[in-house]
């Protein structure tokens, strides 16, 4: 059987991704990834248990092959892609046949996709919340509520009532960055 030239190429690329999925580490840190949503590149170093330099290069072979996305901020994170959910996704029914068949009977199994709606990004965040930062989320959320609450209090000037709600938002964004 001979090959077109593109189908060829595809099957490189196929190749190559496979590749990339052999290797433990970098598996070992897609998987990592998924499981928290988001990682950067001090977090990653502490689940591998490497060196900086060796996880950079397997970041870096993860992110040229498209399973991995990194955000452009002062400090940067990784995020999964819809290539690197798929590819867990395979390797998870790929590993366990019988068990991920039982499965299939019982109920309907979603892929989760980062970025197709607001409802399934919520429930993914929500699955991955530690207490840490339920703690500190709820504590955020009382505080925008005590905000709120006493711009309902009409025997207080506008003003201090004002200056009440900026600053117990001001209070919740610390307990925000706190959660994090």
């Amino acid at each position: 059987m001979e090959l077109s030239g593109e189908d060829s190429k595809s099957y490189e690329e196929l190749a190559g991704d496979f590749s990339v999925l052999s290797n433990p580490v970098r598996l070992r840190l897609l998987m990592t990834v998924h499981e928290r949503g988001s990682c950067t590149l001090k977090e990653l170093v502490d689940e591998a248990e490497r060196d900086e330099s060796t996880v950079k290069r397997h970041v870096k072979e993860l992110l040229e092959h498209g399973f991995l996305a990194k955000s452009s901020d002062k400090r940067p994170k990784y995020y999964i892609t819809d290539k690197g959910v798929l590819a867990i996704t395979f390797l998870r029914v790929k590993g366990e046949p019988s068990a991920m068949r039982g499965r299939l009977e019982e109920r309907q199994v979603q892929v989760r996709v980062r970025g197709r709606g607001f409802t399934s990004a919520l429930r993914y965040r929500l699955s991955r919340l530690t207490i840490r930062e339920a703690v500190f989320y709820s504590f955020s959320l009382g505080c925008v509520v005590l905000g709120v609450l006493g711009l309902f209090a009409f025997n207080v000037e506008l003003l201090y009532r004002v200056l009440w709600l900026l600053m117990w938002l001001l209070v919740a964004y610390i307990f925000k960055v706190l959660a994090k």
